[in-house]
């Protein structure tokens, strides 16, 4: 029997190694698919069960009761929400409005007028700042922000809130919380902004800050968007860091010195207190599903 010529091997094994590589193709895609759709199973079950279960407060009570009223007492079947939206509000505009001015400005610094060294030693301290547990900051906050800095102050301005703790001082630990977020992904945004933009307006005469103005910062919002977006999402849920300094208390207050509630906050407080048939924990659901 004569062997097959060589071009017959050729095809043979250029055809397995196709064969193999097409198997491993839609085997990377189907785990890739399936990867996707558990996220979306996993979120569309989580919206699920706080629907199912915060649906009974949400058709007894109402959207517009439950988020017109202060008056938060379950004992008397009283269940207004409004404190609890109020101060999550609060505290997350005052920590984006501290935080994105800081964070983009560090990562336009860090992008377009840092030297390399520069850029890893404060790359290493956004990382080391972004892993540090919330109870930490809580506890800096308590200790530090709250008592040392925020209540002296109101002190000799004759303010009322002595101790520091409220809802100025829950905004600024978020602040410091969500900055790495907002730094490192808008820092990402600007470093992707390609060359040839960059080279294209220093070219035409203009100035490092023109550039930085009319080049970079349009064609990273997105990403800029992005970061603020994300850094909105961690200061609204946020939990043990707000509750140890904002004071906990549930009475209406306009003033930032004052302190007050968030519905987090609420939530981890109250939930391992009620029973799966009680009113309350049905409305702690539908808070849950408002977050």
């Amino acid at each position: 029997m004569t062997p097959p010529p060589p071009s017959a091997v050729r095809r043979f094994f250029l055809g397995w190694v196709l064969r193999g590589r097409l198997s491993s193709d839609r085997l990377v895609a189907l785990i890739c698919q399936g990867g996707a759709g558990g996220v979306l199973i996993l979120a569309a079950a989580l919206i699920a069960v706080l629907l199912h279960q915060g649906w009974p407060a949400l058709g007894h009570l109402g959207l517009w009761n439950l988020l017109s009223s202060t008056n938060w007492d379950p004992e008397r079947g009283s269940y207004g929400a409004l404190l609890f939206v109020y101060g999550s509000c609060v505290t997350s505009a005052i920590a984006l409005l501290v935080a994105v001015p800081l964070g983009v400005g560090t990562a336009v610094y860090l992008s377009e007028l840092a030297t390399p060294r520069r850029r890893r030693i404060s790359a290493f301290f956004l990382e080391l700042l972004a892993a540090i547990p919330s109870v930490v900051f809580g506890f800096w906050a308590l200790e530090f922000l709250a008592r040392r800095l925020l209540g002296p102050l109101y002190a000799w301005a004759g303010w009322k809130q002595a101790s520091g703790e409220g809802l100025l001082a829950a905004g600024l630990v978020l602040s410091v919380m969500v900055l790495p977020y907002i730094t490192a992904l808008s820092y990402d945004a600007c470093r992707s902004v390609p060359l040839a933009l960059r080279e294209g307006a220093l070219a035409l005469g203009a100035t490092r800050w023109q550039m930085i103005r009319h080049v970079i910062l349009p064609v990273a919002r997105p990403g800029i968007v992005a970061a603020i977006l994300l850094a909105l999402g961690r200061a609204v849920g946020e939990t043990m860091a707000v509750t140890m300094v904002i004071g906990n208390a549930q009475y209406f207050n306009f003033s930032l010195t004052a302190t007050g509630d968030t519905i987090p906050s609420l939530i981890a407080k109250q939930l391992h207190e009620t029973t799966p048939q009680e009113p309350r924990r049905a409305v702690l659901m539908a808070l849950g599903l408002l977050l």
